[in-house]
């Protein structure tokens, strides 16, 4: 499931809630195009409710990343924890795109 709320001081915020794989990213991916399209805002994706992310999702994310730097707006993820994280990390992701909350962002 997911869920989009606008938070006082300009941010978007979009909840995942359970998997974000193949299945899912294809309803993502066009929320995320009308945000990267319509939204002046920074956004944020909370991952707090998701227990797996695959490629797919990661291209999403990519995908959302990508549109939103090309408008000078910025993209943070929050409450990654568990395989979501070990994904994030394994792929530098983390790197290009800020991670907070559970997950502080570091990487070995």
């Amino acid at each position: 499931m997911l869920s989009i709320q606008n938070e006082p001081g300009e941010r978007l915020i979009i909840s995942v809630e359970g998997d974000f794989d193949a299945e899912f990213s294809k309803e993502a991916r066009s929320s995320f195009e009308e945000i990267a399209i319509n939204s002046t805002d920074d956004v944020i994706i909370d991952l707090s409710k998701t227990r797996f992310l695959d490629s797919s999702g990661i291209g999403a994310v990519v995908f959302l990343y990508k549109r939103l730097r090309a408008r000078n707006q910025n993209l943070e993820l929050i409450g990654v924890e568990g395989q979501p994280r070990d994904l994030i990390q394994m792929l530098r992701i983390d790197r290009a795109i800020s991670v907070s909350g559970a997950f502080s962002g570091t990487s070995s």
